[in-house]
């Protein structure tokens, strides 16, 4: 059975059959103000804990000051959680800017290895759930991005679409 991580919504987590998919990177993608950004807190804050915190990576369209703003008007927001390390927010709108997507993958995987206790074993694990033998690159993100946006995905409609390197199939 594949591992699902709740909302904390119970008509969102019907919808979602019980949640995104545990252990994957979920592309949430919409036109803006359509909700991504607190689609994205609710699932952050709901879950975290000081064991495994929530890593929100934000980008040059929504930077981090306007997140946070906004944010702490929402019922999900908990300060504390931030203080304590369970939610962490790291800004990717520089890298991106600055060096492109080329330097993405050390930059999150930088942040990956800051956000655990026991940065190995955090690494380790996300290594372990893996099928394939190698980290995911910023291309493979993107490209199904760019798909995703493109003409040709015009007739692709509610589609989850896995981008793990098979970590949803692991056992």
């Amino acid at each position: 059975m594949i591992e699902r991580l709740p909302s904390g919504n119970e008509r969102l987590d019907q919808i979602l059959n019980g949640g995104l998919l545990k252990n994957s990177i979920n592309l949430i993608v919409g036109v803006p103000g359509s909700g991504k950004t607190i689609l994205s807190q609710q699932f952050a804050f709901h879950n975290a804990t000081v064991e495994h915190p929530a890593l929100y990576l934000s980008t040059l369209s929504e930077p981090i000051d306007k997140i946070l703003r906004f944010g702490e008007s929402l019922k999900v927001f908990d300060p504390e959680a931030i203080r304590e390390g369970r939610v962490i927010y790291e800004d990717l709108g520089q890298v991106l800017g600055g060096d492109g997507l080329d330097h993405i993958l050390e930059t999150v995987e930088r942040y990956l290895k800051e956000s655990y206790a026991d940065p190995e074993e955090g690494m380790a694990s996300i290594r372990k759930r893996q099928l394939s033998s190698e980290l995911g690159r910023p291309e493979d993100v993107a490209g199904a991005a760019l798909y995703l946006a493109s003409d040709e995905s015009k007739f692709v409609m509610a589609s989850g679409l896995v981008i793990d390197g098979g970590m949803t199939g692991a056992k």
